[in-house]
């Protein structure tokens, strides 16, 4: 079986494939599969073919088998292809209840950075409610801007190919850095500085992201915009009128952790929670 490395783009009747020269042999990678999935030991990293030629067909959503506690690098595979989860997997009834006192709370640096709420809206919530609130909020307007948007770019910004460029359309565009640590440690810890046209230079750390589009933006980053933070930060900003964000009148600012200031349109705003701003 042959496996495709490097840079992809699509046009409407041709899909087309380069490697740079730079990139090493792509090695076997399943991270990014649920435990049950993990029989099928994919030959190479994974790239979103199937989204590039069939996504306007079929609708495919996330597989069952993930920790919430664990799970970034899955979290990460969805932003790259633009789909939502499945949530499942806790006890019947008044499950936040029944949550343990010691759960996690998660480390900025690891694997469980997504069941973070210090500072943020789900702050004092179960590890579960954190999880579905972070990630929804970020892959569930994703989603809807990109459900009937084939991938026309796809590209590894670094020869260990852990950072992804992806393009949906002609206007959403997302970068993720998929460095690893270990928990508690900074074992494999690298950021990447990435130039955004947007937001001038975003630091991302390990399963760092962001993703630009005119009415939707969101990131888990160190700096964006202007702004560099100690730990690293979750945020949205939604359009609510179809504007550009740039030219909205009204935009909705979600907070999901970490230090709550953010600079919009040159005016830096405190949003512990989340916020609906007008101009």
């Amino acid at each position: 079986m042959s496996s495709f490395v490097g840079k992809f783009s699509i046009s409407p009747l041709t899909v087309t494939t380069s490697a740079p020269a730079a990139l090493p042999k792509a090695k076997a990678s399943s991270r990014h599969l649920p435990s049950s999935m993990l029989a099928m030991k994919p030959a190479a990293n994974a790239s979103p073919l199937f989204e590039m030629v069939y996504r306007d067909c079929i609708a495919i959503y996330g597989k069952y088998g993930y920790d919430y506690s664990r799970a970034a690098e899955y979290i990460i595979y969805h932003i790259v292809i633009g789909r939502p989860l499945h949530y499942h997997t806790w006890s019947r009834g008044l499950y936040w209840e029944k949550a343990p006192k010691d759960e996690p709370q998660g480390w900025p640096y690891d694997s469980s950075c997504f069941i973070r709420a210090d500072n943020g809206w789900a702050e004092g919530l179960c590890m579960i409610d954190r999880f579905i609130k972070n990630t929804h909020e970020v892959l569930s307007p994703l989603h809807e801007i990109t459900a009937e948007t084939i991938v026309t770019k796809h590209e590894y910004l670094t020869p260990d190919f852990r950072v992804e460029h992806v393009v949906f359309g002609e206007d959403v565009n997302i970068v993720v850095n998929k460095a690893s640590g270990e928990f508690g440690r900074i074992f494999g810890y690298k950021d990447y500085v990435y130039n955004s046209k947007i937001a001038g230079e975003v630091i991302l750390p390990p399963y760092g992201f962001v993703i630009e589009s005119p009415a939707f933006i969101a990131f888990h980053a160190l700096s964006w915009n202007g702004v560099k933070y100690e730990k690293p930060v979750l945020f949205t900003i939604r359009s609510l009128d179809g504007k550009p964000v740039s030219e909205s009148r009204k935009i909705r600012v979600f907070h999901g952790f970490g230090e709550s200031k953010i600079k919009i349109r040159g005016q830096i705003y405190d949003v512990p929670k989340e916020e609906v701003i007008t101009f």
